[in-house]
């Protein structure tokens, strides 16, 4: 039995209220392009390219585990192994799932900080999340590699 069948994706209780606001804005616009747990996924991917995490407390159960074998999840799998493969050397005491959430749970802030500063206009938003996310690869010399690399396959 595969390890991720148990495993659950937690935010903190804030957070979570924080991620199913932003959620709800962003489903009454694109349902059902997007899940809340590849919001949730989203949200770990921009926080770890601003390196900020933040530790669950008052846990709430985002998804199960079992999730990562569905094949729209793939993607999801393959950041998790990412953000390990890169921090598993300099992180201790903690595996790669709960690092992964500690991510997740920071980048729930950050996006929601986002959308609020954009006046809960989800183009605006959008618009924003862009302009940070080059913004980010740009100041990153990882990710600036890793984009070119991946431009070249």
């Amino acid at each position: 039995m595969s390890q991720e069948k148990f495993i659950i994706f937690r935010l903190s209780q804030k957070n979570n209220e924080k991620l199913d606001e932003l959620y709800k804005s962003i489903d009454r616009e694109y349902k059902p392009e997007i899940s809340k747990f590849m919001l949730y996924a989203v949200a770990a991917a921009y926080a770890f390219s601003m390196e900020k995490r933040e530790p669950v407390s008052e846990p709430v159960d985002i998804a199960r585990g079992e999730f990562l074998a569905r094949p729209e999840y793939q993607n999801v799998s393959l950041l998790i192994e990412s953000i390990w493969a890169y921090k598993k050397d300099v992180i201790s005491g903690i595996d790669k799932y709960r690092l992964f959430e500690e991510y997740a749970n920071a980048g729930a802030n950050l996006l929601y900080e986002l959308f609020k500063d954009s006046e809960e206009d989800l183009e605006h938003f959008i618009d924003n999340f862009e302009l940070r996310v080059l913004e980010e690869i740009q100041n990153n010399p990882f990710l600036k590699e890793e984009l070119s690399r991946f431009g070249e396959e």
